[in-house]
């Protein structure tokens, strides 16, 4: 059975400028999938902007549990499951993404998601378990959700990401699933942080490599520490740019294949 992405991007107020482009960038790769923008009850971005993204076609939802800064502790990953299995059906897989985050690698990506490995995720820093990229199947997730341990058994500061990735990872291989970890480029993978390092005319040139077609990056971060969101949006405005130009590059080149089979 083909499995179908249900996305999942979980925001606070200071994403707010970053929302449309990343939406934009996953109805890149994959056109019609449903995306579930939920936001901070606590810290959340303004009506004005969730009408707007309402209108590009986002399921927007306001979330009360605690998420303890980014995303930590056994209330959070308890509700950050539940919020998962409320919506996820079971011909689909999740994909958890951040709002500071880029594809790059359309083709890879669409393959990825309809090879059917129950589990994925992008390695980042120190983890395995990437948070701003992972993709989890239906059945595994109840599985996952089964196997939780009881909240009182994590760890108050534990991630989200190392927690659910630890088990999902582990639940895919009990129901005879595959698994891929896509690894950061310092250990000779495809995934990444972008490099603040280049600036100008040499950061036009690092995004232009990227994006060629031998050694193409698959996925990106953008966030960094130390990096404020303006930088952020910059680099985003940059590589959704380059993604445009591609677009065109490739219908261009189509359209010149097919005049010249008439």
């Amino acid at each position: 059975m083909m499995m179908k992405p249900r996305f999942f991007v979980f925001c606070y107020r200071g994403d707010a400028k970053l929302l449309p482009g990343r939406i934009e960038n996953i109805r890149w790769v994959f056109p019609g999938a449903p995306i579930h923008l939920i936001d901070d009850k606590e810290n959340p971005i303004s009506p004005k902007c969730a009408r707007e993204l309402q209108e590009m076609g986002v399921l927007y939802e306001q979330s009360d549990f605690p998420r303890y800064g980014n995303l930590n502790g056994p209330g959070c990953i308890i509700g950050m499951l539940d919020v998962y299995a409320k919506h996820l059906k079971t011909d689909e897989v999740l994909i958890k993404t951040d709002a500071d985050s880029l594809f790059i690698d359309r083709d890879f990506l669409q393959k990825a998601v309809g090879a059917g490995f129950g589990f994925m995720a992008a390695q980042v820093a120190d983890y395995l378990f990437g948070g701003y990229f992972y993709l989890i199947r239906a059945d595994v997730l109840s599985f996952v959700r089964r196997w939780l341990p009881s909240p009182s058994a994590i760890l108050q500061g534990a991630h989200e990401d190392v927690t659910i990735g630890s088990l999902a990872y582990t639940c895919s291989l009990m129901l005879n699933y595959h698994c891929q970890i896509l690894y950061d480029g310092r250990l000779g993978g495809r995934t990444g942080g972008f490099a603040y390092k280049h600036e100008g005319d040499e950061r036009v040139k690092y995004i232009d490599r990227l994006f060629k077609k031998d050694g193409k990056i698959w996925m990106m971060t953008l966030g960094n520490p130390g990096i404020g969101k303006d930088q952020v949006l910059e680099v985003q405005r940059l590589m959704l740019e380059r993604a445009r130009r591609e677009e065109e590059s490739q219908g261009n080149n189509k359209k010149e294949e097919d005049n010249g089979n008439v």
